[in-house]
């Protein structure tokens, strides 16, 4: 949840402060549980908090900045299940498997900002326009519009389909 909340700060912080209460509506969490995240959020400088009217959390770093990794590092335990199996024979194959596995998923979230998820929750306007008009002296006048896609759930659907031109 506290990588969830922070991409949601990520999102739509800019250049507002956002609120606890409407992370966890958009989330469907309980705002209890939110407040002790971004204790810990704040607590380690991921997020600033202001308080009064306008008040809320916003990023303390730039989105381009803070990682999946970084949120993980804080707020869960090591993901080494080759820890788990410390008490055994040393250097067993699994320990060596498990520390390539943690060690591969440890560069994936490196690799993955705040930022590029934040993108994906973003609104993005369409390019198909109902309606599109142009001021030629004084009078509207409508534009061609480009017409919509077929909707299928698959391309391989789609391949009978007539072009669009």
């Amino acid at each position: 949840m506290a990588v969830a909340a922070m991409v949601d700060l990520a999102a739509y912080s800019d250049p507002a402060n956002i609120t606890i209460k409407s992370i966890a509506d958009r989330h469907k969490v309980s705002f209890a549980y939110l407040e002790q995240v971004f204790c810990v959020l704040r607590r380690h400088g991921l997020v600033k908090s202001a308080r009064g009217p306008g008040g809320g959390y916003t990023l303390a770093r730039p989105a381009t900045e803070v990682t999946v990794a970084d949120v993980f590092a804080i707020m869960e335990p090591p993901l080494s299940p080759a820890n788990a199996c410390a008490d055994g024979p040393p250097e067993r194959m699994g320990d060596t498997l498990w520390q390539a596995f943690d060690d591969c998923v440890h560069h994936y979230l490196q690799s993955v900002t705040l930022e590029s998820l934040a993108c994906r929750m973003r609104p993005v306007p369409s390019p198909v326009v109902a309606k599109a008009y142009s001021l030629k002296k004084g009078i509207a006048e409508k534009r061609p519009v480009q017409p919509a896609l077929p909707k299928v759930t698959s391309f391989v659907f789609a391949l009978g389909a007539d072009p669009v031109a």
